[in-house]
């Protein structure tokens, strides 16, 4: 992975942060994103050396947010080689849910989950055309083949089903352009 930039969204912990510290230990500089733990980012960049990581913090909520994360990593190194679309939330929407709340959930699982995802694909796919192929991963669930066990959890599970067609399509569309999705 030496002299291979890569882009993780949602760096600051669980698969996200494995999956920083793992690239780190490859050689590749990370463009580690947070929304919030900068204390997670950090740990999870910590054996990284400082000159191969960047650290990016950005509220996916915020729709300009991805645009922000994805020239902050562009601009870094002039190229991103891997895009890792990670970066997720699991709000609770219930059916029995108050109105307010099951707007607020599912309106997070669409953006943090599907439209911050879509908009930096976006900007990936023709970057990673441009410059002769990359890399796109994104991180589904097994809930967006088979449903949820808990049933408060249908807006994460459309979601997740969501990105997986999302990069489904690319794979399809953008093989040939040297796109591996």
């Amino acid at each position: 992975m030496t002299r291979r930039v890569v882009l993780v969204t949602g760096a600051s912990k669980g698969i996200g942060s494995a999956t920083a510290a793992a690239l780190g230990r490859a050689g590749a500089s990370v463009v580690a994103h947070y929304g919030v733990d900068e204390a997670g980012a950090i740990a999870a960049t910590a054996d990284i050396p400082d000159e191969r990581k960047l650290l990016v913090r950005a509220d996916l909520r915020d729709p300009q947010a991805p645009a922000r994360v994805w020239e902050a990593a562009a601009s870094w190194r002039g190229r991103v080689d891997v895009l890792v679309n990670n970066a997720a939330v699991m709000p609770a929407t219930p059916l029995d849910a108050p109105e307010d709340e099951w707007r607020r959930g599912w309106d997070d699982a669409l953006q943090v989950n599907v439209r911050a995802p879509a908009d930096l694909v976006r900007a990936a796919v023709p970057h990673f055309v441009e410059n002769g192929g990359g890399v796109l991963i994104t991180l589904s669930s097994w809930v967006a083949q088979r449903g949820p066990r808990d049933p408060s959890l249908m807006a994460y599970a459309a979601s997740k089903a969501a990105v997986k067609a999302l990069t489904q399509a690319v794979a399809r569309h953008h093989a040939a352009d040297g796109v591996l999705a």
